[in-house]
């Protein structure tokens, strides 16, 4: 895995990608936007050369908002913000004719609905909850009736938000495998002295990101599954109104903020520094993350040795029902009258996003794999095997989590079982109905600003 490189590697493609933004004669570049890291730098490299596109990088959802209409061909944001851009009318419709993929009955995919035979429960629904949630979008009476999420949107990638620690195993901890809450799986850890690797030290803070969106998620879940007898139907990671009140997202923050003493957080926004000190044998030994950031420390961040069952440990409520988050792409309504650059945009997004994700069982290495070049055949492959964030297409899948053909299985028996757990998303049945209240709903401008100041503030009591 090579999803953090040399950071002056990373700099110097930028400065390529900057360069032909500003500096070359060619002005019909299609313009991908996108997080930084976040895509295998072998295929940027393979797409910019073969469809002259020219990669750029932005650093928050936000920043699509304001630069998508006039900017991007495509984006990669979360699905908050791909909402918000389809709400502001910014977002093409797929004609998933361009594609020329299908379904897992060998059915031509011709429109959004088809596509949910290739992807994993999760996602479809994900997908499908928050379809019925904006029926001022594809209600009766919305924009797009009839049509849903997945006519707008290509799913990316999926992640949970969990929490992790290393070494030998706590016994309270262990019990906590059962429980079915996040509150309960980190109580106890608010009691330090349990171990001395929880004490507040500057060695083993608990690492977080840095980023008042996410901590909110983890504080208003912690809150709402806090309250007796359980109301599983009103545990959220969103304000639950509009312009919430800036003293109502410090109580919020607060219900998070209160269970840690001073100094138990180390705070970051850059996750590979997180990261790389909690996969260190001498770095903080506790983190939240994002399950595909847990699965790179476990991995050992290719600068220690990997972990295994023994000495990595992770939790996930029982039922799953921790917050989630998908990005997926989105195309910019501008080139929808113009079909020559529309088919070049369709082309690099089957290439990155799509290729492969119709071979049904063919998931072996034969298929997908070319030994003789030593890279994945498809860009869909070639994504994960770089990030590691779990897929929403069932085909990586099947093939991450095959016990005959494991793609972790150059490791141990113990470290493939660590991995593919880490890896796997899956929802329990009884929260079907509630799904979209543990994604990242569009908010507000107001609210993003009244949730930023109070975070600046509480997090100051950390």
């Amino acid at each position: 895995m090579r999803r953090f490189i040399n950071n002056l590697v990373l700099l110097i493609f930028s400065f390529i990608w900057l360069f032909n933004s500003f500096c070359c004669v060619n002005n019909d570049y299609i313009v991908f936007a996108n997080f930084e890291s976040y895509m295998s730098l072998n295929l940027m490299q393979k797409i910019t050369n073969e469809h002259n596109v020219n990669f750029v990088f932005y650093s928050s959802n936000e920043e699509i908002n304001s630069k998508f209409s006039k900017n991007y061909d495509i984006a990669i944001p979360s699905i908050y913000q791909a909402i918000s851009l389809i709400q502001e009318g910014m977002v093409s419709e797929i004609n998933w004719d361009y594609f020329g993929l299908n379904d897992e009955n060998g059915k031509k995919i011709k429109e959004g609905k088809d596509v949910k035979s290739l992807l994993n429960n999760s996602t479809n629904l994900i997908l499908d909850q928050l379809t019925h949630k904006y029926a001022n979008l594809f209600g009766p009476e919305g924009l797009y009736p009839g049509k849903c999420l997945l006519d707008f949107v290509i799913p990316y990638f999926l992640q949970d938000f969990i929490f992790a620690y290393k070494g030998d195993e706590i016994s309270e901890l262990a019990s906590a495998k059962n429980w079915n809450n996040f509150t309960d799986l980190i109580s106890p850890v608010l009691n330090p002295y349990l171990d001395q690797r929880f004490m507040p030290t500057l060695s083993s803070h608990i690492g977080c990101i840095d980023d008042a969106r996410t901590v909110y998620g983890l504080s208003k879940l912690i809150g709402s599954q806090n309250m007796y007898p359980f109301d599983k139907s009103s545990w959220t990671i969103n304000p639950t109104n509009r312009n919430t009140d800036i003293e109502k997202y410090k109580l919020d923050y607060h219900n998070f903020v209160s269970k840690f003493k001073k100094n138990y957080f180390y705070f970051n926004s850059d996750s590979y520094q997180i990261l790389s000190s909690f996969s260190s044998r001498n770095g903080n030994n506790s983190t939240f993350a994002y399950n595909g950031d847990i699965l790179y420390a476990a991995e050992g961040a290719e600068l220690y040795e990997p972990y295994d069952e023994d000495n990595f440990h992770f939790f996930r409520a029982s039922d799953n029902f921790n917050f989630t988050t998908l990005d997926c792409l989105v195309f910019n309504k501008k080139n929808s009258s113009n079909n020559n650059r529309l088919k070049r945009i369709y082309s690099v997004v089957k290439s990155i996003a799509l290729d492969g994700a119709d071979l049904g069982n063919n998931v072996n290495d034969k298929h997908i794999y070319d030994k003789e070049n030593d890279e994945y055949i498809y860009g869909i492959m070639s994504n994960f095997d770089f990030l590691q964030y779990s897929s929403p297409f069932k085909i990586v899948d099947k093939y991450v989590l095959d016990e005959q053909n494991s793609y972790f299985s150059n490791y141990s028996l113990s470290q493939q079982k660590l991995f593919q757990k880490i890896y796997k998303i899956d929802f329990g049945s009884e929260f079907d109905d509630y799904i979209c209240n543990v994604v990242e709903c569009p908010i507000s401008i107001l609210d993003k600003s009244n949730m930023h100041w109070a975070y600046i503030y509480e997090k100051e009591l950390l």
